[in-house]
């Protein structure tokens, strides 16, 4: 993650380098990145990047982090919307994602986010039990319609929550599935969720 000299920047500065990082990864997969375009764009010397970030993956992670909270934001208030609905807020989010992933804007950093995430770093998001924003969720979630005993089973189902909306969101941002069809069969698992298979 960054270094305490890159939070102490102007927030302008901090602001270009971002931008010029988020285009680079809305253009190049992890891979086939560059420090030398990033530093260009920004409009900084590769030696001040070394003070900011120790690599390039540093800096990915670091602009897929900020694009994470993001989502988890958003989600805190649909959770809140949803007057504790898990479901529901799931299927909001994925909503959120595939209508701000589909923008001229967002479409091809999206793309490459999720084709280079790995379901570790998906995870990530269901295993913060010390953030802030995770105990809000714990308090916001309506435990009386869930079949759980204790906190560790609610962050089990928060975790297999996010691999399952992250499997339905790759078809339709990287594969440019139908994003009707691929819904129907998100919501489908979903119901087969809440019903359980056990008769």
């Amino acid at each position: 993650m960054p270094s305490s000299t890159f939070y102490n920047l102007s927030k302008e500065k901090k602001i270009r380098i971002v931008k010029a990082a988020t285009k680079e990864f809305s253009n190049h997969t992890l891979m086939d990145a560059s420090i030398n375009r990033i530093i260009k764009d920004a409009e900084i010397p590769r030696g001040s990047f070394y003070m900011y970030f120790k690599d390039i993956n540093d800096i990915y992670r670091y602009v897929v982090d900020v694009y994470i909270k993001k989502i988890e934001e958003v989600f805190l208030k649909y959770l809140e919307r949803n007057k504790g609905d898990l479901f529901e807020s799931f299927i909001n989010i994925y909503d959120y994602i595939i209508e701000t992933g589909e923008t001229k804007a967002n479409h091809d950093f999206c793309k490459k986010i999720f084709i280079n995430l790995s379901l570790s770093s998906i995870h990530k998001a269901s295993e913060r039990k010390n953030d802030p924003k995770f105990a809000k969720l714990e308090s916001l979630v309506d435990r009386s319609r869930l079949n759980i005993k204790n906190d560790e089973e609610l962050h089990h189902m928060i975790g297999m929550f996010i691999s399952l909306t992250t499997r339905f969101v790759v078809p339709v941002l990287v594969m440019n599935k139908d994003k009707e069809e691929v819904r129907k069969h998100l919501l489908l698992n979903f119901e087969l969720l809440k019903k359980g298979f056990y008769r």
